[in-house]
């Protein structure tokens, strides 16, 4: 095991790489728990040691691919390259599963055959000096497993028994399962496991270097590279057409190497090669950000002098909703694109409403994740209002707080005004979503974090794009298009569900983003708390406050 090896690197075609470290796990299992009539072929259960190697955190994307095309030829006719393709297969076992069209170059490469993938693996070898293969199925499958002893990293993982929602890859066979989903999701939009690799059960189906072979050895291996003989080649990880049993880190499938069925992850070799060439470019750390219009503040007191911090939100106009072709958009509830005026300053929590905090109105703490410092989660709708409801009782009895103002929950728009904070992009730091983990905490799959913990937005609120997914006070409609004046008494629209917004802990940066809308169907009353689902208190400004924070300065316009 060497010590002069970097964590990560970006290689040669942006790829981010990250170095799995050598170990003895156990592969395979015994028997045939998924029932699929294969348990033979992942079977017996065994003890494998490997070396260091790197592996790619993401399954390589369309445009990736285009490079390789454009040099070399090969690969050309891939389906998936089509615009115009939107069917998987007109074929009798999946006639009906129709995929929606890639909207962009950040989709996986999902219909590949196994000969291109080593031509791919050949080409980037060449033009970067490193060696670049396809993963051996025991190096997949111990990173897939991540550390953990299932074939689902998740069970070992979360404190509650039930799998967080959209803890898979996009999958989905509508022949035996009764849900899936349309296409492939671009890569990351599903959480990580607990090494940082995203996608690995689902998405695209994974080939692996190894012949396949109708039973693993019993005895231990090192560094196993397969059966000498045999036609057929490995697929792992299940994904879009793939039945739920295939999303499961021990399950694998034979592949003809001729046949278009599967996506690439690659491996690069840790050889002399490695050592040899020149230092590897390490994955970029952003500079710490410093507010850059910060908003002025008030602390309010809780029961037990416990304290709030809300920011001191002007009126402003701000761009609703997400332009068609922004990365991760895959709902049209996103648009068509609304200026909105927000006609009225209110104040908006700093930090998400904390579990010390809700314990301190409410005298209970419902969370799943228990921390005072944690967000509360695990909240419904009846427990936000009527915090609030005994919030406002509280300071107007204590003096603090005017007739005509109180506390509530902010509409969408008032959300999304302070999120974006006179940003326009898919995240108030820009547009790249590999900095997420430096602004939010996502794809934890272990439970929130401490609020404020990470970074804040350029007017100084923290947690807007991760940790708990965060109600507002408006039901969620179509966005009307042009421009719209919202003062707080219109906030509601008609509609069945009410809206969440944020992204959260079990969630990938796709929800993360500014634009980004749920509907809350599941927290409408008492029956079903959810830990990944809290919210960020607002304050309604009374008439003489608005007139004594103007007097000061502290509602200039954040406008562009």
């Amino acid at each position: 095991m060497r010590a002069d090896l970097p964590d990560r690197f970006i290689n040669a075609i942006g790829m981010p790489m990250i170095l799995v470290r050598g170990g003895t796990f156990e592969m395979g299992v015994n028997g045939d728990p998924l029932g699929t009539g294969l348990g033979a072929s992942y079977s017996p259960r065994h003890q494998v040691t490997l070396s260091d190697f790197y592996l790619a955190k993401y399954e390589v994307t369309k445009g990736v691919f285009r490079q390789f095309v454009a040099e070399t030829g090969i690969g050309a006719d891939l389906p998936e390259l089509d615009p115009m393709a939107t069917v998987e297969r007109p074929d009798d076992y999946d006639r009906h599963l129709v995929f929606s069209k890639a909207p962009g170059d950040e989709y996986p490469i999902y219909r590949c055959d196994w000969i291109t993938a080593m031509k791919f693996c050949e080409w980037l070898s060449k033009k970067e000096g490193r060696t670049y293969r396809l993963p051996y199925e025991a190096e997949w499958e111990y990173a897939a497993r991540s550390g953990t002893d299932t074939g689902q990293w998740w069970y070992s993982t979360v404190k509650k028994p039930r799998v967080p929602p959209d803890t898979y890859a996009a999958h989905g066979n509508p022949i035996s399962d009764t849900a899936y989903l349309r296409g492939c999701a671009p890569p990351g939009a599903y959480p990580a496991n607990p090494w940082g690799f995203y996608d690995m059960l689902g998405n695209a189906k994974e080939w692996c270097m190894d012949r396949y072979a109708e039973q693993y050895p019993s005895t231990p291996q090192r560094d196993p590279t397969g059966p000498r003989f045999g036609e057929e080649r490995i697929i792992r990880g299940g994904g879009v057409g793939s039945s739920v049993f295939a999303l499961n880190a021990y399950f694998h499938g034979p592949g003809v190497p001729e046949s278009r069925q599967a996506g690439i992850r690659l491996v690069c070799v840790i050889d002399r090669a490695f050592s040899l060439l020149a230092p590897l470019p390490l994955e970029l750390v952003p500079p710490q950000p410093v507010a850059v219009d910060p908003l002025p503040s008030v602390t309010a007191r809780l029961p037990g002098e416990v304290p709030l911090e809300l920011l001191v939100v002007p009126a402003g106009l701000v761009l609703l909703g997400s332009p068609s072709n922004e990365r991760g958009r895959g709902y049209h509830n996103e648009g068509p694109q609304t200026q909105v005026e927000i006609v009225q300053p209110f104040l908006l929590g700093r930090f998400e409403v904390t579990q010390r905090q809700y314990e301190a109105v409410m005298g209970v703490n419902p969370s799943v994740f228990k921390h005072p410092d944690h967000p509360v989660e695990a909240v419904a709708r009846p427990d936000v209002l009527a915090f609030s409801k005994r919030l406002t009782e509280y300071e107007r009895a204590a003096g603090r707080l005017p007739v005509d103002g109180a506390y509530r929950l902010p509409t969408e728009e008032e959300w999304e005004y302070a999120c974006r904070a006179g940003t326009a992009t898919a995240f108030s730091f820009g547009e790249n979503s590999e900095l997420l983990g430096w602004y939010g905490v996502y794809d934890v799959l272990g439970g929130t974090q401490k609020v404020g913990g990470k970074w804040p937005n350029p007017w100084g609120f923290f947690d807007f794009h991760g940790n708990v997914q965060e109600m507002c006070e408006s039901r969620l409609g179509v966005y009307p298009g042009g421009r719209v004046q919202v003062p707080y008494r219109t906030k509601r629209r008609a509609g069945t569900y009410w809206v969440c917004r944020g992204g959260s802990w079990n969630t990938g940066w796709i929800p993360c983003r500014s634009a980004a809308r749920r509907a809350i169907w599941y927290n409408l009353d008492d029956a079903d708390r959810c830990e990944f689902i809290g919210f960020r208190l607002a304050r309604t400004l009374g008439m003489e406050e608005i007139n004594e924070f103007e007097a000061k300065g502290l509602l200039k316009s954040r406008s562009k």
